[in-house]
């Protein structure tokens, strides 16, 4: 099984943590008295998001899953006192890294913790203070998808048939049309049926012999209980061959032309 992992979200959250004034600064009474010293701690966290690829092209999305455990990082900078600036985005940027968060964000999340600092500093409540507690939450959301084989060879076939019509003129085929000529063919029972209306036929010696291939020639995935067969009695799943056909009306396998609208329209 193909496992991919796609694109990501940050997700930042700031606050000033509820604690014992007193208590904290007599802790941090040896720090020196040039501006206020943040005390940050940095709790990074990492969602997946699991995807899962279908045959067809589409995506279900199957739930999100964490880390039982957060990692944590913790620093302190000066704020309000510019010849420090670089230590501290040197300071939080090393401990961002350690966590593992992405360098494209960096920079981003660096900014947005000094200035938060700067912010809860000239709060009317912090006035005096010495030391101020931050505290960051920093969570990743990673999208993770499974069976990426099936999607890169539905795309692949969707650029194919694309070029195939541009440089050969293909055109949709007419939907009625395909109310018509497609049969959806039960793959265990031996059934096949019309999609738009449920009729049981006896399938003939080239059907049961097509049914020894379970593999959807799009997609190469496996059919599964059933398949939709074209006049000329190849098999595909449904949502690859319906895609395929909104936009050539040859069949993928061996050319047979489905009747397009304009073809329908030239009849009437």
């Amino acid at each position: 099984m193909a496992i991919v992992y796609g694109d990501f979200m940050y997700y930042v959250k700031l606050k000033q943590p509820i604690v014992d004034r007193e208590e904290l600064e007599h802790l941090y009474s040896e720090l020196p008295c040039v501006g206020v010293t943040a005390l940050v701690q940095i709790f990074h966290q990492v969602e997946y998001k699991l995807i899962d690829c279908l045959h067809d092209g589409s995506r279900t999305d199957l739930g999100s899953f964490h880390n039982s455990e957060s990692d944590e990082r913790s620093c302190k900078f000066v704020i309000g006192d510019s010849t420090d600036f670089f230590t501290a985005v040197h300071g939080l940027s090393e401990n961002l890294s350690s966590l593992g968060v992405d360098g494209t964000v960096f920079r981003n999340i660096v900014n947005a913790i000094i200035d938060y600092g700067r912010h809860r500093r000239k709060h009317v409540a912090n006035r005096g203070r010495k030391v101020l507690p931050l505290h960051v939450s920093i969570k990743k959301e990673q999208r993770v998808y499974l069976h990426y084989g099936r999607y890169l060879m539905h795309m692949a076939t969707i650029r194919e048939s694309t070029a195939q019509r541009t440089d050969y003129g293909m055109v949709p085929a007419s939907v009625p049309a395909l109310g018509k000529l497609l049969k959806r063919v039960r793959m265990d029972e031996g059934e096949s049926e019309n999609p738009s209306r449920r009729t049981t036929t006896t399938e003939s010696d080239d059907e049961k012999g097509l049914k020894q291939n379970y593999c959807c020639t799009l997609c190469l995935g496996d059919f599964g209980s059933s398949a939709i067969s074209m006049p000329c009695s190849h098999l595909f799943h449904g949502g690859c061959i319906f895609r395929w056909l909104s936009m050539s009306h040859y069949c993928p396998a061996c050319g047979y032309q489905v009747p397009t609208s304009d073809q329908n329209q030239h009849h009437v």
